[in-house]
């Protein structure tokens, strides 16, 4: 009887190895060496032996790995977990994004699906994948236009403003992986509930703004001053906005607009340099108009791409009994910080009513409160990553609606900026596979960090990065409940994502146990600053390597982790030979470690105003 172990079977026998063993079994049968002279025909049939029990020990080797997780590779394990785990291998994703074009001159070209190549320059090329044509011209200069990777991957996922060639496509055209740059804009809603409907009576009074905006050579004018003093009084925002339209000096800078009864002011020009000021001091003219006359009223230009700061309730159920509570906020506006607060004077038997009070108590303030999944959203009306709101600890309505109450913790949001609208994502490697088998097992304690792990991640295949807490909900301590944060490759995850997490794992619960599922925090840190590189390396495709590589460890930060100066930098070096690097001067991050809390994860991108520049030595 012949005695085979799982190790024989394993290691599988190889070409040569099986030749000599069947040239000692012929030995033993009485063959002389002579019988198999190379070039014989009797060698020959030993050869084609020997090269077929090769291929059948490396099936026979596949079989036995791919029987159990610790040998278990590539197809085998795929069948292994569904079969034994019931746990599906995360398939590969292509990034999906947003990319700009715009005319050169005064050609008109259509873009379809499929026309046109980007790229890079370092070899990510991505076509375009809209639905319908879209024209630019002399007329309609520049429109978004969705693209796709052309090869599936998480490489794919480049930084923000590095595709800018024309890889295959007409060369009277630019692009950009960004969205369409968008003006700064104010409405005046301050004191008004609902629109006023006049006479505004200004004749004398002064409306006094501050515009930033990028000067015809180039460089950047900071808060040039506007000071209109009106030389009448007007019967309706018509009329107002007529004669500020009107006005030479407005005008060059600034357009004025009638927004549903309330004074809009829009910078001309646009992009994040664009920026305009309503003044508090010497605004006479503020109150009437619906303009603050305790702060200024501030925005800032952007990208289409930009995305609010929101915060999130817990899910709750109807009747919000918050008669006397309090939500109070510390609202931060590119720099400027104001501290609206909601007061409720009453509960309320649905959330459609609860909306409409809180969105009645902040008017004026920028912020606004929306239905997120039948729960209580309140994001910010400007969008990008110079937005940050934070719910102040002390408020009185904070345990109701599950935020913290943790002054070093607090519940809060930034904005963020993200061109990719799916990111793309790597085969899962046999290794993560393994380990979520494994953490399968866990499930059968029902409590444990591994199966709300588990249950995250199979909710849903957005979801990267999984940080659990115990005994928390939300920042606010509590026995028996359990907080899970969410984040993807780039930041957080959607509200779908969040919504589908939480519906799956709440089923599992033990009874009487309370769940928070949230997105992380975004935490945008800007990077920007000069390298010196020598002349022969000093390319554009050496800073969007730079670029991409610095995207790239963005990404492998986990929920929680900080960000360091020196790694930055070191980063940077390593995409050029060292010989070539004369000098990384960089001006942000200025501290030499960036932390961030429990809930939020670093997003590291390059400032869009400084700029990561690269000099030539």
């Amino acid at each position: 009887m012949i005695l085979v172990t799982l190790q024989d079977l394993i290691k599988s026998k190889g070409y040569s190895q099986l030749k000599a063993e069947l040239l000692a079994l012929l030995k033993d049968y009485g063959f002389s060496a002579t019988d198999w002279n190379t070039g014989s025909e009797s060698d020959v049939l030993l050869n084609v032996e020997s090269k077929s029990l090769e291929e059948l020990w490396a099936i026979v080797s596949e079989i036995a790995k791919g029987m159990h997780l610790d040998t278990a590779t590539g197809g085998w394990l795929t069948l292994l977990a569904k079969s034994q785990y019931n746990v599906e291998r995360i398939p590969s994703e292509f990034t999906r994004g947003i990319a700009t074009f715009s005319i050169i001159g005064n050609a008109t070209r259509t873009i379809s699906a499929g026309s046109v190549i980007v790229t890079d320059g370092l070899g990510h090329t991505y076509v375009t994948d809209n639905s319908a044509p879209v024209t630019i011209n002399l007329a309609n200069p520049s429109a978004e236009v969705p693209i796709l990777a052309q090869v599936v991957g998480s490489d794919y996922n480049v930084a923000p403003g590095v595709i800018t060639k024309i890889y295959q496509g007409p060369a009277d055209i630019n692009v950009v992986n960004q969205g369409l740059p968008t003006a700064a804009s104010v409405l005046g809603t301050y004191g008004f509930p609902v629109p006023p409907t006049g006479p505004f009576n200004v004749n004398t009074l002064a409306l006094r703004m501050l515009v930033t905006y990028t000067a015809l050579d180039g460089s950047v004018v900071v808060d040039n001053p506007i000071n209109i003093i009106f030389p009448a009084n007007y019967p309706t925002m018509n009329d107002v906005v007529t004669y500020l339209n009107g006005d030479t000096f407005f005008n060059g800078l600034l357009t004025a607009s009638n927004d549903v009864g309330y004074l809009r002011i829009t910078t001309k020009q646009k992009g994040p340099v664009s920026k305009i000021t309503v003044k508090f001091t010497g605004g006479t003219a503020n109150l009437i108009l619906g303009f603050s006359n305790i702060a200024d009223t501030t925005s800032f230009g952007g990208y289409t791409t930009d995305y609010p700061a929101t915060v999130y309730s817990a899910y709750l159920n109807a009747p919000y009994n918050v008669n006397g509570l309090q939500i109070k906020f510390s609202y931060t506006n590119i720099g400027v910080v104001t501290t609206p607060s909601v007061n409720y004077m009453a509960n309320y038997p649905d959330l459609t009513s609860l909306i409409n009070a809180t969105n009645a108590a902040l008017t004026g303030s920028n912020l606004q409160a929306y239905n997120d999944n039948d729960r209580l959203a309140i994001r910010t009306g400007p969008t990008g990553p110079g937005q940050l709101l934070i719910i102040d600890t002390t408020g009185s309505a904070n345990v109701y609606f599950g935020w913290s109450t943790d002054a070093l913790n607090p519940t809060k949001a930034n904005g963020y900026s993200s061109w990719i609208t799916t990111e793309g994502r790597d085969e899962e490697t046999d290794d993560s596979v393994k380990s979520r088998c494994r953490k399968k097992w866990a499930i059968t304690g029902m409590g444990t960090r591994d199966a709300f792990e588990t249950w995250a991640r199979e909710a849903s295949t957005a979801v990267v990065k999984v940080a659990i807490y115990a005994n928390q909900l939300n920042g606010v301590p509590k026995a028996g409940a359990v907080t899970i944060y969410l984040a993807g490759l780039n930041g957080g995850v959607s509200s779908s994502v969040v919504t589908a997490v939480y519906n799956y794992i709440l089923p599992k619960m033990p009874i009487m146990s309370d769940l928070y599922v949230g997105s992380v925090n975004a935490i945008t840190v800007f990077y920007s600053g000069i390298l010196q590189i020598l002349r022969k390396s000093a390319t554009p495709e050496n800073l969007t390597k730079v670029k991409n590589a610095l995207t790239k460890y963005s990404q492998s930060l986990n929920i929680g982790n900080p960000i360091k100066r020196e790694t930055i930098i070191a980063y940077i070096y390593n995409q050029f030979d060292p010989n070539d690097v004369a000098s990384v001067n960089l001006v942000d991050p200025a501290s030499t470690i960036v932390t961030c809390q429990k809930n939020e994860v670093i997003v590291l991108q390059e400032d869009t105003v400084k700029l990561l520049k690269m000099v030539a030595v």
